[in-house]
């Protein structure tokens, strides 16, 4: 689905107010049009169309200055491919990388993991952790390899072992105690 498609379909969604507070300059008005669609869509049981619609207008809040509104909306974004009837792996590819990349954040870390953990029973590890693999490995911060290390080792004892791609986290593993940076290693070393 397109930008286009998804903006208009959104405004009957949503309505044209909503939308407008969600590309404010005021981050309160931003945090309220976030919590409005998170209510809408955790109070939902399956979602269908509405959740891609949902990540696509999203996506341009997925470098959101203000921690309130991007943790809220991790949780969004988490929660429509969770929910989805078909969980799209192109949705769930849009947020990924951004959230892989604030996994460093303190304030992200949480919601950033819980989403992640989310798309992962939505659509599978393989694509997930694929995508995570490639941005840790090639980040300019060791700090986003170190701290994608230690949630791919939450992963694996949320998950289990039988469940992931042992093979792409051995070699991701493999790829972390080589790195120079000590902090790394000792991620690499306990996954």
């Amino acid at each position: 689905m397109s930008e286009a498609d998804a903006n208009s379909k959104a405004e009957g969604i949503y309505g044209s107010e909503l939308l407008t507070r969600l590309s404010s300059k005021e981050w309160k008005e931003r945090l309220s049009a976030v919590d409005e669609i998170y209510d809408k869509i955790v109070n939902k049981q399956a979602i269908d169309e509405t959740g891609e619609i949902t990540i696509i207008i999203l996506s341009e809040r997925l470098k959101d200055s203000n921690f309130q509104v991007l943790a809220k909306t991790f949780e969004i974004c988490g929660q429509c491919i969770l929910k989805a009837s078909r969980p799209s792996e192109s949705a769930a590819d849009k947020f990924v990388s951004p959230i892989v990349e604030k996994l460093h954040d303190v304030k992200m870390k949480k919601p950033g993991s819980v989403a992640l953990c989310d798309v992962i029973e939505g659509i599978g590890s393989k694509p997930v952790l694929d995508r995570a693999f490639a941005i840790a490995k090639d980040h300019k911060n060791p700090k986003v390899f170190e701290e994608t290390l230690i949630w791919v080792s939450e992963v694996i004892q949320q998950f289990g072992p039988q469940n992931l791609q042992m093979k792409s986290c051995v070699d991701f593993a493999k790829s972390g105690v080589a790195n120079s940076n000590p902090k790394v290693r000792s991620a690499a070393i306990q996954m």
